[in-house]
Formats: structure tokens, sequence, C-alpha cells
């Protein structure tokens, strides 16, 4: 292979990286005029995309949907990390950056609680879930959710 196509395949790789990162963004790159019609379907295609990567995500992760506002977060994690592997690695990667993120909230700091027993990083967790006080428990391989109530014994 010759210098100059190899060259010119390091400039296109980072061209298309650039124009990805634009599109999660919601941003144009500097050739874009501001009002064109291609500038309207750039940023449609930016949230189709993050929107697309959200989904899979959440295919791996079911529980993912169990957290508020998620779609907002995945989306400001994808604007910052591009995807690199598979779901289940784009997932792990995420749990990260939200447990990086200043001030979460008790919901968040209890969903990736949750989540570490099911990956498990850890054995037990107290959580709310779905408004209920419950108990995850990894057991094995095996999840067990137990719902926390008062003793009326």
């Amino acid at each position: 292979m010759s210098a100059s196509l190899r060259e010119a395949r390091v400039e296109l790789a980072a061209r298309q990286e650039l124009y990805v990162r634009h599109l999660l963004a919601g941003t144009l790159p500097p050739d874009i005029e501001r009002e064109s019609l291609r500038a309207r379907g750039f940023r449609q295609s930016g949230r189709i995309l993050a929107s697309k990567r959200a989904d899979g995500a959440a295919d791996v992760c079911p529980d993912l949907r169990d957290l508020p506002d998620w779609r907002n977060f995945f989306h400001d994690y994808a604007v910052e990390n591009r995807k690199d592997g598979c779901s289940h690695d784009d997932m792990r990667a995420f749990r990260g950056w939200l447990r990086a993120q200043p001030n979460p909230t008790p919901a968040t700091i209890g969903w990736l609680a949750a989540e570490d027993v099911f990956a498990g990083e850890r054995r037990a967790a107290q959580v709310t879930h779905r408004g209920r006080s419950e108990l995850v428990l990894g057991i094995g391989r095996r999840v067990v959710w137990v719902t926390l109530g008062r003793w009326t014994g």
C-alpha cells in the first residue's frame, strides 16, 4: 500500500470520526451551512443515531429503562464516548461514566447499586425500585429481588 493511500485513509477516518462526533452532539461540522437542508438532516440523523445506540444498550440491559431520564443520560454519554465493542461493552462503559457524574440522584445511586449486583461486582444492595424498598441479592448466577416491608408480627 502506498504512503499516499495510507495518508488518505487516515484522513478519511479522522473526518468520519469528526462527523460522527458532531452527529451525536447535535452540532454541525464546519463545512455545513447552518440553515441548509443538509444541516437539518444532519441534526435529525444525530438524534436517530444516539437513540439507536441507547436502544441497543437497553436491549442488553432491560433494567436501564428503570433509570429515570435514562435516554438523556445515555445521549450525554454517547456524545462524549465513542462506541468500542458491542452493546454489553457500551453498557459497562455507561455505568462507569454515570458513576463518575457529579451530584447523582438517589434513584441513580440505587440503579447503579442494583446493576453492580447484576454484574457480579457486589452481592447485595438495598434500593428503592418502582417506589418500593427492595433488597437485591446475587446468589450464584441468579439475582433475587426481595421486597422489604414492615414486620407486623
